[in-house]
C-alpha cells in the first residue's frame, strides 16, 4: 500500500481538522489552500497547482529511503529498482491525471527525466521533469526536487557555508550560496543539465519553473540562478521562474554599499521571477537568516534564556566569554542569508496570502502566527523546559508530529513541524476530490487511510 502523504495530511493538524455543520454535528475535513493567481505568482493557476503537486508526490515516496530498514540482505538492487519504478509511476501518473481533469492542459509524455539516484538516494534529493503545454499555447517545463527526508538531508540544510561558483560568479559577482543546496544542484546539473537543454529546445518550451518543498526548495532557488547564468543568453525567449514551497533561505549577500551594480540587476531578476509559498509560523523558511525569529522560537520552550548566548550557557552550563564572542560572530554572519524572492504568505491558513518582499517578511512575528491560528500549547511551559536536555521533541523523518485536541498542539515543536508539512499537499488537487476540493478527508481523523481512496490510487 503507498504511503500517501509524508506529513500532511495523515500525520498533521491541519490535515484532520473538524467544525460544526449545519445539524451541530462535527464534520471533518482537509485544509485546502487555493494556489495564488497569475497575478502573484506570474504562472498559470494550473502550473502553480502543478507544482505543487510534484513537491509533494516526490516527497511521498521518500518512505523507502532508509535502506537498512527496508531491504533485505541481498536484494538491495532489485529493492531499489522497484522502488524507483514504483515512484517514477506514482509521480507521472499522479501528474497525468491532474492533467486530465484539467481543460486547458496536457502533459507531454517524452522528453522527461527521473532520477532518484538509485543507492545514493540517501544522500541525493530525488528529482524529476515534466512538460506541460496549455491550451494558450505556451509550453512549460516544470523541475522539481524532493524535500529533507533522510539523515544526510538534514545535514545538507546545515551546511552553510557561504561559496562563491565559477558557475554563475560571471553572471552575478559575488552572490554566495549555501554550499549545501549548490553542492547538490551542480551535480544534478553535471549528470542532466545538458539533457533538460536538449528537451527545452526540443519541444519549444517557453517557461521553466523550478519547485519543491522545504531543501528542494533551496534547491529550486539555485537552479534558478544556474539556469539564468548558463541558459539565459543562449535562450533568451525562455522565461526561467522558480516557485517554492517553504524553502529556507540560500543566498549569502554582501553588504548593499558593497554590491556590485551588475549584481543588483540579478538580484531584482530574481526578486521578480522567484515566489516561495510559507505557511504561517513555519521557521525553516526564516532560516538560517532570521536570528529575531528562531530566537522567538527558542523562547517558548526556554523562557527564562531570552538570548541565543543564553541558551547556550544554559546547555553548556558555564559562562564563556569566548565562546559568546564566537556565537554573536555566527548570528551576525548567517543574518547575511535571505530570500531573492518575494514571499506568498499565508499566516491565517484559509485567508487570502500577502505577497510580500524579503524585508517585510522578516518583520513577522511567531506570535502573530500563533494568535492568528489561536494556538494553544498542551504541555506546561515548565515541564518543557525541564526535559529538554533529555529528549528531542522536534521528531524530523517520514512521520510528522500527531495532533491531538481542538487546536491545540503538545508543544511549540509540534507546531512548527506541523506548519512546515502542510504545503505544497494542501495546494494540490491530487490530494482532494475534484468534485469538491478540500471537502472530505482522504483520512480518518485517526491517520488511516480511508479505503475507497487507497482502492482508486494504490497500484
Amino acid at each position: 500500500m503507498n504511503d500517501f502523504g509524508r506529513n500532511y495530511p495523515a500525520d498533521n493538524h491541519w490535515g484532520n481538522l473538524k467544525k460544526k455543520d449545519e445539524t451541530g454535528k462535527d464534520k471533518e475535513y482537509s485544509l485546502h489552500v487555493q494556489a495564488p493567481g497569475i497575478e502573484i505568482t506570474g504562472l498559470d493557476k494550473s502550473i502553480t497547482e502543478m507544482c505543487a503537486t510534484m513537491s509533494a508526490v516526490l516527497e511521498d515516496g521518500a518512505s523507502d529511503v532508509f535502506l537498512g530498514d527496508m531491504y533485505e540482505a541481498g536484494q538491495a538492487v532489485q529493492q531499489r529498482q522497484k522502488a524507483t519504478k514504483n515512484n517514477r509511476t506514482m509521480l507521472y501518473e499522479k501528474i497525468q491525471a491532474q492533467a486530465n481533469d484539467g481543460d486547458n492542459m496536457k502533459l507531454i509524455p517524452e522528453n522527461r527525466i527521473f532520477d532518484d539516484h538509485g543507492e545514493l538516494k540517501f544522500a541525493l534529493a530525488p528529482m524529476a521533469t515534466a512538460i506541460i503545454q496549455t491550451s494558450s499555447g505556451e509550453v512549460t517545463m516544470i523541475v522539481g526536487w524532493r524535500g529533507s527526508c533522510t539523515a544526510v538531508d538534514w545535514l545538507q540544510d546545515f551546511a552553510e557555508a557561504p561559496i562563491i561558483s565559477k558557475t554563475w560568479n560571471k553572471y552575478a559577482p559575488d552572490l554566495r550560496v549555501h554550499a549545501g543546496m549548490a553542492g547538490l544542484v551542480e551535480n544534478d546539473m553535471t549528470t542532466h543539465g545538458d539533457t533538460i537543454l536538449k528537451h527545452i529546445k526540443d519541444n519549444n518550451v517557453t517557461q521553466v519553473v523550478f519547485t519543491g518543498h522545504s531543501l528542494g526548495g533551496g534547491m529550486a532557488y539555485v537552479a534558478h540562478l544556474y539556469a539564468l547564468a548558463t541558459w539565459g543568453e543562449d535562450l533568451p525567449k525562455v522565461t526561467f521562474r522558480a516557485l517554492t514551497f517553504e524553502a529556507p533561505m540560500a543566498f549569502y549577500l554582501p553588504d548593499e554599499a558593497e554590491r556590485p551594480e551588475k549584481l543588483n540587476l540579478v538580484l531584482k531578476t530574481l526578486e521578480e521571477l522567484s515566489r516561495n509559498c510559507v505557511f504561517c509560523g513555519d521557521v525553516v523558511p526564516r532560516f538560517p537568516g532570521n536570528s529575531t525569529y528562531i530566537k522567538e522560537v527558542f523562547s517558548k520552550f526556554v523562557p527564562l534564556y531570552q538570548s541565543i548566548n543564553a541558551i547556550v550557557e544554559k546547555v553548556a552550563g558555564k559562562t564563556d566569554d569566548l565562546l559568546h564572542a564566537k556565537i554573536n560572530d555566527l548570528v551576525n554572519n548567517l543574518g547575511k542569508f535571505d530570500h531573492c524572492s518575494k514571499i506568498i504568505y499565508y499566516e491565517n491558513p484559509e485567508g487570502e496570502p500577502e505577497l510580500l518582499s524579503a524585508i517585510d517578511f522578516k518583520n513577522k512575528t511567531l506570535a502573530a502566527a500563533l494568535t492568528a491560528n489561536n494556538t494553544k500549547f498542551n504541555t506546561k511551559i515548565e515541564n518543557l523546559e525541564a526535559n529538554i536536555l533529555k529528549k528531542t521533541p522536534f521528531r524530523f523523518g517520514p512521520a510528522g508530529s500527531r495532533w491531538e485536541g481542538d487546536g491545540d498542539f503538545e508543544n511549540i515543536f509540534a507546531f512548527l513541524n506541523d506548519a512546515h508539512g502542510v504545503l505544497p499537499y494542501a495546494m494540490s488537487p491530487s490530494y482532494f476530490p475534484s468534485e469538491s476540493p478540500g471537502s472530505s478527508l482522504k483520512y480518518t481523523a485517526k491517520g488511516e487511510p480511508i479505503a475507497e481512496y487507497i482502492k482508486k490510487h494504490e497500484k
